[in-house]
């Protein structure tokens, strides 16, 4: 991304980009030997027990399910139906009953406990697995197969097990919209795909996004302790203050084609729609950049104090140091990923399905 580059680049640039390009090869998403995990994590366990009333219309907990993933839960508790001249049941439901169309789960056991993590609602019971089948981390829920909630009592107990690795990616909130993220001084800052910037805390539960601006045509995002950069769709990179109100941007130099920006040791890193990665120094004047590497299928580019991420369209997470000619290393699967950003030790993702995910930064990260 010289001064004339983008993808027309002039032949002087070609040819740099282009011998550079074989130097890197071995290094690009595309062709790199995939590795382990950077460092081996500790692997935590939650045990949960999910209150699910009778009178409910559906429990939603606090527990996301990634595309592939299940979780296995064991019903416990009881609930009156609201029959006359009925007793009491467990999660098993009624024997030799079968619900009709007016219940949430035709078909199964009337008054029974389900599950669903997408679409349609699974039968329980005593015992019984749920899995999330879809593309998009949605949450688990729960219910009893009841037709009309509310006009019995009680309540079941799903009890389940979720287990994480020091290292994955877990809810933090909300982040509808966002199209591109960074951190600076401290908090999290997002353009939102109507052309808003936003900013929030860097917490690793739901907090509220406050708007303080317009970003029109911001589709790239970095930040320092005092300023944000951007790269807009008009190949430009402009600058603003952190000020919690609407200030204007001020253009500084090109940005020729950048999809997605971060800042690491005093540089500005971005990638190029070519799937290349370059560098250049935080100069407020138009200077030329370095191209430093391949960037293939990149779509999130964030960093820590020492190291680049990069979130891929195929949904992999993957790190390498800003050394030019550098190799990614494979970290783990990361789904949907639109914006990365770094902040107290934690890296955060925003997402296409409008979550906000947050994982640590390895020692080596």
């Amino acid at each position: 991304m010289s001064h004339r580059s983008s993808v027309h680049f002039g032949n002087r640039c070609r040819l740099a980009a282009a011998g550079l390009a074989v130097a890197t090869l071995a290094a690009g998403l595309a062709v790199v030997g995939l590795g382990g995990p950077v460092t081996a994590s500790q692997r935590l366990c939650t045990l949960h027990q999910q209150p699910v009333p009778e009178n409910s219309y559906g429990v939603t907990t606090g527990t996301y399910l990634e595309p592939g993933q299940s979780v296995q839960l064991t019903g416990g508790g009881a609930i009156w139906a609201g029959v006359w001249l009925t007793g009491t049941n467990g999660p098993e439901g009624w024997f030799n009953t079968s619900a009709s169309s007016a219940y949430p789960l035709p078909g199964a056991r009337e008054y029974s406990l389900l599950a669903r993590a997408n679409g349609g609602w699974s039968y329980i019971g005593q015992y019984g697995t749920v899995t999330n089948t879809g593309s998009t981390i949605v949450p688990l829920q729960l219910r009893t197969n009841d037709n009309i909630p509310g006009n019995g009592s009680g309540a079941f107990t799903a009890t389940y097990t979720t287990c994480y690795t020091d290292g994955d990616f877990r809810r933090a909130g909300h982040a509808n919209g966002v199209r591109a993220m960074a951190s600076a001084a401290g908090r999290l800052y997002a353009v939102t795909n109507d052309d808003k910037l936003w900013v929030r805390d860097p917490v690793p539960q739901d907090s509220v996004w406050t708007h303080i601006g317009q970003a029109s045509g911001v589709r790239a995002l970095a930040g320092t302790t005092t300023q944000l950069y951007a790269a807009t769709t008009g190949n430009q990179l402009v600058v603003r203050g952190l000020e919690p109100w609407n200030v204007p941007w001020t253009a500084i130099g090109h940005a020729y084609n950048v999809t997605t920006m971060t800042l690491l040791g005093g540089k500005l890193y971005a990638v190029t729609s070519d799937g290349l990665l370059w560098d250049r120094d935080l100069t407020p004047a138009d200077i030329n950049w370095r191209q430093i590497g391949s960037a293939v299928g990149v779509r999130a580019l964030g960093a820590s104090a020492t190291n680049l991420y990069g979130a891929t369209t195929d949904n992999n997470l993957w790190l390498r140091p800003p050394a030019p000619v550098a190799s990614w290393t494979y970290l783990r699967r990361a789904y949907n990923v639109t914006g990365l950003a770094s902040a107290y030790g934690y890296l955060f993702a925003s997402t296409s399905d409008n979550h906000l995910l947050y994982r640590t930064i390895p020692a080596t990260g």
